[in-house]
């Protein structure tokens, strides 16, 4: 009897298996029957008014040839890739199903790209011998920063570096008036921002043109809802002087918003709020920042100034110090690209020193005479070592692609603001 009933209970296993697996199979879609098909139509556009920065309300849609199209479902372990024509309508079937179609530009997305990015993603639900014919219109998914001098800004202001700031994009603007008289405006950028990215910093740091007087400013900038600023927008910041309620020449900057709304591009004020002093050496908290004089040294030479430190002064505290390193050479821009993997990228993010934990013992791995130590939130003095890394540079020999440069951004807790530079040049 025992073993009966032990059989009867495997039977009863069984069929109850059979009838799970049944069940799973019809709510999976398009698993009942993977000869039940339908057909996928797709025409493809992107808008492009964004791009031409109209003030009116206009459509602009243009054809997308050329344009990746990705068709996927997980379930069916389906994902394929056809490249889109206007003259060649896209005509694809495929099993019953729910599928992610993805239309995008035919480009690597970046976080920084010298053009727009365009993309727009559907589900599609397939049913048995129907078509859906589907029109994708792809929108632009980063953000255009356009930056433009005026020119009285040029006329007063002989040199000028310019950090614009939004979320984790950070970008380094300058011209100087003595190495290149016809300064131009810099070609538009397109940015993918992080979700959630409500304010843009812009900080200037000029020098006049008469008396090389240095002068500094710091902007955030926002919409007027203090919403996100998100792909489809376009922003221009244009640099002018003016001056203070003392008569004093300082630095502003216009900024106006195109923003993108089903299609159209419409004119938006941006609302600024200052955030600084207009004077980079002595702001309301007396935060400076010593850069030594530019360097040069040759590869033969016996000694070199590896003792050379930024010397930080912030009463305040240091609320942030946040370094960067443009390479001279090939070598030196593979060695610390490599660091990348352990957390530190100088080259694209920026390495945060304040209360960084990571940076001291990374560097003491990768320049074994470096003694660098993160200082702490709050910390009124530091210095940054910058001539440890020196003897590496040496190591791969003369520059080539222009000096090695150390660029730095500094912000105390009340807000104030310093960046400057430091350029090594090495000779054979």
């Amino acid at each position: 009897m025992k073993i009966q009933y032990n059989l009867l209970a495997c039977g009863m296993l069984f069929i109850m298996g059979m009838a799970s697996c049944e069940m799973k199979e019809e709510l999976i879609p398009g698993s009942n029957n993977p000869d039940e098909k339908g057909l996928l139509q797709i025409g493809v556009a992107y808008n492009k008014s964004t791009t031409t920065q109209r003030t009116k309300a206009e459509e602009n849609y243009v054809d997308a040839d050329g344009f990746k199209v990705e068709i996927s479902n997980s379930d069916l372990n389906y994902n394929e890739i056809f490249t889109y024509s206007s003259t060649e309508p896209l005509s694809v079937e495929l099993p019953v199903a729910t599928y992610k179609v993805y239309a995008h530009s035919d480009l690597v997305k970046e976080k920084y790209m010298n053009e727009p990015y365009y993309g727009q993603e559907q589900s599609i639900e397939i049913t048995p011998n129907n078509t859906v014919d589907v029109n994708m219109l792809c929108k632009m998914e980063n953000t255009k920063i356009a930056l433009v001098y005026d020119p009285d800004f040029l006329s007063t202001f002989s040199k000028c570096n310019i950090t614009i700031t939004a979320g984790n994009c950070i970008q380094k603007f300058s011209y100087d008036k003595s190495t290149d008289s016809d300064v131009q405006n810099p070609a538009p950028q397109y940015w993918m921002l992080e979700e959630g990215v409500t304010t843009i910093n812009v900080t200037a740091v000029g020098w006049t043109a008469e008396g090389n007087v240095p002068v500094r400013q710091s902007y955030d900038y926002h919409k007027e809802d203090n919403s996100a600023y998100e792909g489809g927008d376009a922003i221009t910041f244009t640099m002018h002087p003016t001056a203070n309620n003392s008569g004093s020449t300082t630095i502003g900057v216009k900024v106006v918003l195109f923003e993108e709304l089903e299609g159209d591009s419409i004119e938006v004020p941006v609302e600024g709020n200052e955030t600084g002093g207009s004077d980079p050496g002595t702001g309301t908290g007396e935060l400076t920042m010593q850069v030594p004089d530019d360097i040069v040294f040759s590869v033969n030479d016996p000694t070199i100034p590896t003792d050379a430190e930024i010397k930080i002064n912030a009463p305040a505290g240091m609320k942030s110090l946040k370094v960067f390193i443009k390479s001279g050479n090939k070598g030196f821009k593979n060695a610390i690209s490599a660091l990348v993997e352990n957390g530190l990228d100088f080259i694209t993010e920026g390495v945060e020193v304040v209360d960084n934990d990571k940076i001291g013992m990374v560097l003491k791995t990768f320049l074994p005479e470096s003694d660098v130590t993160a200082p702490k939130q709050g910390e009124t003095s530091y210095s940054f070592p910058v001539g440890a890394f020196f003897g590496l540079m040496k190591n791969f020999g003369p520059t080539t692609d222009g000096p090695h440069t150390f660029e730095v951004i500094l912000e105390d807790m009340e807000g104030e603001k310093l960046e400057d530079s430091l350029k090594v040049t090495i000779n054979g």
